[in-house]
């Protein structure tokens, strides 16, 4: 499907209206790709997002990531920035971080984003060229944008559109994953 708009933030406003909570099979059908990929296999470290209703659920991802040995992080924003935190359980979570995201606190260690091997990016949309379609603050774009990681995007394939309007500073993800 393309989007007949250039207006990222009305295409914005319909997703969200319109988007329920994944259910359970989708998220473990999205989570059964990921680990299965080699992508994952490979990484030493990743970064993930966790998610909040409607998003692409990652809890099965970080769980793996930390069977298996893998250093784990999460996006803690400041400002305008985000910065990758390293967390070890769940219990490194605050549940009231910016934007009513669960995210580190101020004191955990800082991974820089040249030392992250994987990175699980989260979006309301994503196109075939592996463009995304955020919130609205750039945050994940300036921060892949510092980073040489392999990128991966999750999302629902009923968001997963032919083309998304894009602007210069947008960054894509090397592949997309849905739940289809």
């Amino acid at each position: 499907m393309v989007y007949y708009t250039d207006d990222k933030k009305m295409i914005r406003q319909h997703i969200l209206a319109e988007r329920g909570v994944q259910t359970v099979e989708k998220a473990a059908c999205m989570a059964k790709k990921i680990l299965g990929g080699e992508q994952f296999r490979k990484a030493n470290s990743i970064f993930c997002y966790c998610a909040v209703a409607g998003e692409a659920d990652t809890h099965a991802i970080i769980e793996a990531a930390w069977k298996d040995g893998k250093k784990v992080c999460v996006p803690h924003c400041c400002g305008n920035m985000m910065r990758a935190v390293l967390i070890e359980s769940w219990d490194d979570l605050k549940y009231s971080g910016s934007f009513g995201i669960p995210e580190p606190s101020n004191d955990g260690a800082v991974v820089p984003a040249t030392e992250i091997d994987l990175i699980i990016v989260p979006g309301l949309a994503f196109d075939g060229d592996g463009y995304r379609l955020g919130y609205g603050g750039g945050h994940y774009d300036r921060f892949l944008a510092s980073s040489a990681a392999v990128t991966i995007g999750l999302c629902r394939a009923e968001y997963f559109f032919e083309r998304l309007p894009r602007e210069a500073h947008d960054m894509p993800v090397d592949c997309v994953i849905t739940d289809g």
